[in-house]
């Protein structure tokens, strides 16, 4: 299973943390999952009305509409179709992934700048993302994959 959704680019290191995740996930969770996804009481009308980021592998079973389906459910959709990966775009492509997700907090004002050493950098620590709860806030600054 995990051959058929990984793309091109991702390295045998990744595919073997992902694999050996995979085995090591008991059985009841992976089935709650899938059950958890098919279960049509969560597909309900209401709309996410929030910033929304998509990124989505090019997948041939994938309809002609899922563009837009998935912007009647998220109005506010920065939506991305990339080609050349798999399911695991952040592990393939890391650097592109990166920035793309930066791209959108930026442009979603989701993060606030600070500067360190004259260059202008982006706080990924959780005290930088707003509406983050005081006692959830982290002064750690990371890498995001």
């Amino acid at each position: 299973m995990l051959a058929g959704i990984s793309g091109p680019n991702l390295s045998a290191d990744a595919a073997g943390r992902i694999k050996a995740s995979a085995l090591n996930t008991p059985q009841h969770v992976i089935v709650s999952a899938m059950e958890g996804m098919a279960d049509p009481s969560i597909w309900g009308e209401d709309k996410i009305n929030v910033p929304v980021l998509a990124i989505m592998a090019k997948n041939p079973f994938f309809g002609p509409d899922l563009e837009q389906t998935f912007r009647g459910i998220a109005p506010n959709l920065d939506f991305q179709m990339w080609e050349g990966v798999g399911h695991f775009i952040m592990m393939e492509k890391p650097k592109e992934f990166n920035a793309a997700v930066l791209m959108w907090l930026d442009k979603n004002n989701v993060l606030k700048k600070y500067s360190a050493g004259g260059a202008d950098n982006i706080d990924l620590s959780l005290a930088a993302v707003k509406g983050v709860h005081p006692s959830h806030r982290s002064t750690s600054r990371a890498k995001l994959f």
